[in-house]
């Protein structure tokens, strides 16, 4: 803002200072929290004393000590709180998968169920002034049993002191990131192993096809198209992208800078899917977020040196709409954040934690690519 400003600079602005006179509100404030007796959040060069009735201090350090001491304690309390939120939130929006590819059920509990219609109903021709039934619905439930997820993260005095900002602000985040993580584990290794179930295939690949990942993507699109459904996304393993993208005609396209001769099939986005790249720690298989020995299958196409798999899920391919992503937090809030202190390690605290679950309203929305057996 600065920069643009035409009478201004960011370098004057930074050596901005405020004077204020002796028996004055400023000068009190200036004064009364500034040095050993300013909060270490505020902590910042001593004002300069110009004469015995006038203080002089840069104008960012005297913003931030006037609005603190014109505060509250419970305004201060709850603007830190915001804002650790809001910097736990942008981290966890880094690592968004699971969010993106699903329809989020923000519940008030965490387990029920919720009844669903069939899908496959139509209405039925009516004659002139006959009744409109209104009976021919069908009714199921999905049920979610909402898993805790959560992560913490501590802050030295010392952090605070040097004023390492930047780090405290990446470890913040980082709490976010993890939490983030387990949502995409609970939801990964729920929707994986329900599709392989329950789901339209699973799809064998076949190494002797010309361009076998394409083909398989094309199989399991076809699928799950038989059962009246759109897959609107394909999550991939490493392995799988790499194969997938080997695709000669996907090289010749994205080498000439046009998709004029794979438009709408084989082009990004293919087969009319968006692609999202999960790697293989998305999937839970020890239990740690899902609870139990973890996922029943195994979420990698090819090992670190190229090998097959054997019955390895390379992909999973899916229908936005039938696809839930359960969120619960006893509060209301999305992810919940809570800080705390430990003054005999001269620590602060902080975690975040969320209840969540995945389900599909119809388990044929969606299909995976597997490895063949050994």
């Amino acid at each position: 803002m600065l920069s643009r400003h035409p009478e201004r600079s960011a370098e004057e602005e930074a050596n901005r200072t405020v004077v204020a006179e002796k028996g004055t509100d400023r000068h009190r404030i200036l004064k009364d929290f500034a040095g050993e007796s300013a909060p270490k959040h505020l902590a910042a060069q001593e004002p300069e004393q110009i004469n015995d009735r006038e203080l002089a201090s840069p104008l960012d350090d005297a913003i931030k000590r006037t609005l603190y001491a014109t505060s509250t304690q419970e305004e201060v309390d709850t603007l830190f709180r915001e804002q650790l939120m809001e910097t736990v939130i942008e981290g966890s929006r880094r690592r968004q998968i699971a969010r993106d590819v699903s329809t989020i059920q923000n519940v008030d509990t965490r387990k029920g169920d919720v009844p669903i219609s069939e899908d496959d109903n139509s209405g039925r021709r009516t004659a002139e002034g006959a009744e409109i039934r209104d009976d021919a619905d069908e009714f199921t439930t999905i049920e979610w049993d909402c898993t805790k997820v959560s992560a913490g993260s501590r802050v030295t005095e010392e952090m605070v002191d040097h004023a390492l900002i930047d780090m405290v602000e990446w470890r913040v985040q980082e709490v976010g990131r993890r939490v983030e993580n387990s949502i995409n584990e609970v939801w990964l290794t729920n929707a994986v192993d329900d599709a392989v179930a329950n789901g339209s295939g699973p799809v064998e690949f076949d190494s002797t096809n010309d361009d076998p990942g394409y083909q398989a993507l094309n199989e399991a699109y076809g699928q799950i198209d038989r059962n009246d459904f759109l897959p609107e996304y394909f999550v991939t393993t490493p392995g799988y992208r790499t194969e997938t993208f080997g695709n000669d005609s996907l090289r010749f396209a994205n080498r000439s800078g046009s998709d004029d001769v794979v438009r709408e099939r084989a082009f990004d986005p293919l087969l009319d899917m968006e692609h999202v790249g999960a790697s293989l720690n998305s999937y839970d298989d020890t239990g740690k977020n899902v609870g139990g020995t973890g996922g029943s299958n195994t979420w990698e196409f090819t090992d670190a040196s190229g090998n097959v798999v054997n019955d390895g899920i390379g992909s999973l391919l899916l229908n936005q709409t039938h696809n839930h992503l359960f969120l619960y937090n006893p509060n209301g809030n999305d992810i919940e954040v809570k800080d705390y202190d430990d003054p005999i390690r001269d620590l602060t605290g902080f975690n975040a934690r969320i209840h969540v679950d995945q389900d599909y309203s119809q388990a044929r929305s969606a299909a995976v690519i597997k490895q063949p057996s050994a």
